[in-house]
């Protein structure tokens, strides 16, 4: 069965916003609507990919209604969580912080094998995802902009990206696409000074900032396309803030249906705009299950992408007037800071990039 997603006669969704908290590519997007649930209720998320490590997934529990307004996230102390694949491979995962946990730097899924998590909690409660299938994902053929004027003197137009790719026909697939935005980071520490106005120290080696795609992303199936070239999917917005060239990292990955359904139904949930009768969000059915206790309501979705990723330089050297605000320049300090890895930054080079 195939299904499709559409929102203003479009075959893919994006969503700013959810409940759970996916764990893809090395980063932790956030996903809280508010919720009608009393208790406590364990989440369970993330990925194996065919991408480099680490892999992480995150277990922890939401909130009581009580702490939904502070958003004190909880997390089991000393669970023990175990990748595993059908042909017998297990690896126990490093507890890192904040109830997420890493696979080794060298594991790497394989497209055609199935993935599974087990958590084993410190009172023996044992809790696992259903098997998922990495299915190969096809390599993305092109990227391209489009500029579009809007009627603001600070941001006079955007720049629309879009992808087109080839669908394979002898199966149904379903595709994820996320992107990142990378430039240069010329100070690595900027510091208030105590009389007004900011001391800014250099990065001693080359640094780059990373924009993730911050809690959205766009899921669809083949419905209309199955074994045709998809065409036009649009992936984000590009702001015509600079006449700079814009790098920006597309992923494109691979979903079983059952993900594909799963993402779906957050979406629909999202955009629930009834009663206070409506369904809570709390019923949308994951792939974790309590092993003792199939009634318990777990949270999350445990997934197996295969994913390809391609760059993209937007030219914005457009012929549209673009008026550039003054800036108050920093201090600079005589000595430098060390670019180091970390959220939101990073010393190495992305691919394709040109300095």
């Amino acid at each position: 069965m195939r299904l499709t997603i559409s929102k203003i006669k479009t075959r893919f969704i994006t969503i700013s916003s959810g409940l759970f908290l996916l764990v893809l590519n090395n980063c932790v997007t956030p996903f809280e609507p508010e919720r009608r649930v009393i208790e406590k209720q364990l989440v369970v998320s993330g990925a194996i990919t065919d991408g480099p490590g680490p892999h992480f997934i995150s277990v922890n529990y939401t909130p009581p209604y009580s702490d939904i307004k502070q958003k004190s996230y909880l997390y089991p102390n000393n669970a023990r969580v175990f990748l595993q694949d059908d042909t017998g491979y297990e690896e126990e995962m490093t507890p890192t912080t904040y109830g997420t946990y890493k696979t080794a730097d060298d594991t790497k899924g394989v497209p055609g094998r199935s993935y599974h998590v087990t958590i084993v909690l410190e009172n023996g409660t044992r809790y696992e995802s259903r098997p998922e299938l990495m299915a190969p994902v096809p390599a993305i053929d092109t990227l391209f902009a489009e500029f579009k004027p809007l009627p603001s003197p600070d941001v006079p137009g955007k720049f629309s990206i879009y992808l087109e790719t080839s669908d394979a026909p002898e199966t149904n697939n379903y595709y994820w696409w996320n992107w990142q935005h990378y430039e240069t980071l010329p100070y690595c520490k900027i510091v208030a000074l105590p009389g007004g106005g900011r001391l800014a120290y250099p990065c001693c080696n080359p640094c780059w900032r990373i924009t993730f795609c911050d809690g959205c992303f766009s899921v669809t199936s083949d419905y209309l396309s199955n074994g045709k070239r998809l065409r036009r999917q649009h992936i984000t917005d590009v702001p015509y803030d600079s006449k700079d060239p814009y790098y920006i990292m597309v992923k494109q990955q691979s979903l079983s249906e059952g993900a594909f359904k799963f993402w779906s139904a957050v979406y629909d949930q999202l955009n629930n705009t009834g009663g206070v009768f409506d369904k809570s969000p709390a019923t949308i059915q994951g792939n974790v299950f309590n092993v003792s206790d199939p009634t318990e309501q777990v949270l999350g979705y445990f997934m197996a992408n295969s994913v390809v990723q391609r760059y993209f330089y937007v030219d914005r050297n457009v012929d549209v007037l673009l008026v550039r605000r003054p800036f108050n320049p920093y201090q600079i300090a005589e000595t430098c800071v060390n670019c180091e890895n970390q959220v939101g930054r990073t010393n190495v080079m992305p691919p394709g990039w040109i300095n």
